[in-house]
């Protein structure tokens, strides 16, 4: 469905260069032919001269406009067909956001948890890349009030987690992922943090670890830093996670449109 959109959309908003789903470039370049327009002063006044798909072309909009204008006033004169129509396009479009919230939103669901469990084809390589350095949007006060609230992954944050000092430490710790991280937020402000838990590469409180640890990667769509064995996970699956993606965004806004 996705996919259908993308296709779709170049023709909407002009020439496109991404889809929805942002794997592939459609460029489309839509020419209705050329009018060769000469105005020649004197006693003939002008000449115009068209080619022969322009005049098609012509016919084909004053055709299409001239029905539209009936239809319009059609409309218009019939208000009991406009009230019924109404009518008709709320019952639909209350079953389409039934199906897009429930069963479809049901099967996106199953496909997510799909993508999820093979990662445990997977295994950890001990390379402690993710507990030397984790980021968050987040400063760390702001991560305890969440935790105090409920917020259960800020909780689980700050039970392991504390901030570095400076950026230029947390620099030194990977330089290649701190570099990626901080191309990919651009303008926004990131908080860098590490597990002082970490011994010798090893969790010393393991079998204690928090979800926040038991679960990482936790998104399909992360950003994994290049040692992470979970790279390998992530590769297998993106596609078909970034398909997921735009289908739930794409529920969310016909949910808000029609809703």
């Amino acid at each position: 469905f996705p996919d259908a959109l993308s296709l779709l959309l170049p023709f909407v908003s002009g020439n496109a260069t991404t889809s929805v789903t942002g794997y592939y470039s459609y460029p489309y370049y839509f020419d209705l032919g050329v009018a060769n327009v000469h105005f020649f002063k004197g006693t003939l006044g002008f000449f115009i001269s068209f080619t022969i798909f322009d005049i098609i072309t012509i016919l084909g909009l004053v055709v299409l406009g001239s029905i539209l204008i009936a239809l319009i006033v059609f409309l218009f004169r019939n208000e009991i067909w406009m009230k019924n129509a109404l009518s008709i396009t709320k019952h639909y479009s209350g079953i389409a956001i039934t199906y897009l919230t429930g069963d479809y939103r049901t099967k996106l669901k199953s496909a997510y948890k799909a993508i999820m469990d093979k990662k445990a084809n997977y295994e950890c390589n001990e390379c402690a890349a993710c507990c030397m350095l984790a980021v968050s949007e987040y400063s760390y006060e702001q991560l305890k009030q969440k935790a105090m609230r409920g917020d259960k992954f800020s909780e689980d944050f700050v039970s392991v987690f504390v901030p570095y000092d400076s950026e230029e430490e947390a620099r030194d710790v990977n330089p290649e992922y701190f570099e990626l991280l901080n191309a990919l937020v651009e303008e926004d402000k990131i908080y860098y943090y590490y597990c002082p838990k970490l011994k010798n590469n090893l969790c010393s409180i393991y079998e204690e670890r928090p979800n926040i640890c038991k679960d990482y990667p936790h998104n399909p769509l992360k950003l994994l830093p290049s040692q992470c064995s979970y790279n390998e996970w992530r590769n297998e699956v993106s596609h078909q996670a970034m398909l997921l993606k735009a289908k739930t965004d794409i529920i969310a806004f016909y949910k808000e449109k029609l809703g």
